[in-house]
């Protein structure tokens, strides 16, 4: 029985280094792998948006998981599937936005990404308005 090899690995302070998100450490490991043909799949709290920039400078065109877990993206063409597949494991946004607007109107105080602006985001994380 062949059996295929996957490797799942999380970002932030795992394949990218804690201090400035540098996968540099990793590349050895990375190259190796995709020598070998063994798949690395990405898993991180991280948004679709932030995994597809990271993704491309990784050079990475597998399956990846984001948001801790609320969906996975399959590549367009990467078990045979003709569109990018986006399988949904959490409540829709826009429902959990609905929540957030109840809540606000009952008193809670808080501030949510969708309600700040990419340089406010920037400010806050630390990282570029671009990252």
């Amino acid at each position: 029985m062949n059996c295929q090899l996957v490797v799942f690995s999380d970002l932030d302070a795992t394949l990218l280094d804690h201090n400035n998100y540098s996968f540099e450490a990793a590349r050895p490991a990375l190259e190796k792998l995709a020598a070998n043909n063994i798949p690395v799949v990405l898993n991180s709290s991280k948004t679709r948006a932030e995994m597809s920039q990271l993704r491309e400078q990784l050079d990475n065109h597998h399956p990846f998981i984001i948001e801790n877990g609320a969906a996975v993206v399959i590549p367009a063409g990467y078990f045979n599937n003709q569109q990018e597949e986006f399988l949904n494991f959490s409540t829709h946004y826009k429902v959990i936005l609905n929540v957030l607007n109840q809540l606000k109107q009952q008193g809670f105080r808080f501030r949510n990404f969708n309600a700040l602006d990419a340089a406010a985001i920037s400010e806050l994380t630390g990282l570029s308005e671009a990252d």
